[in-house]
């Protein structure tokens, strides 16, 4: 009998330190995948390479929210609370799948506990 793969919530929080601005919090698979999503922020206002902008920015794992990863069920699917990591002024649930390196949005009303 074939054992079915264990899934796994893979998103973590980072905070993501760019000389002269505040820290910014990431939900990332990894500090890597943090970073170049700052470097990706980063370049909406300014031209710099990602080879210069690591010389500037640094990042560390930062302390989840307590319903970080709380399991959650979107649209009859499971699924991962990730909310709170920054201010969502739309009011829409985020949220990641199992095994997945990247996070969603929903509305609350397609939400329910686990």
């Amino acid at each position: 009998m074939k054992k079915d793969p264990v899934m796994a919530f893979r998103i973590k929080l980072f905070e993501v330190n760019v000389s002269g601005f505040p820290p910014v919090n990431y939900a990332a698979a990894s500090r890597g995948k943090a970073i170049a999503s700052a470097w990706r922020d980063y370049t909406h206002a300014y031209d710099v390479s990602f080879k210069e902008f690591l010389k500037r920015a640094s990042a560390r794992r930062a302390q989840e929210p307590e319903d970080f990863g709380k399991p959650i069920i979107v649209c009859g699917q499971p699924g991962y609370l990730v909310t709170g990591v920054y201010p969502n002024p739309s009011g829409y649930v985020r949220f990641a799948r199992d095994d997945e390196d990247y996070t969603h949005f929903s509305h609350p009303a397609d939400v329910e506990a686990a």
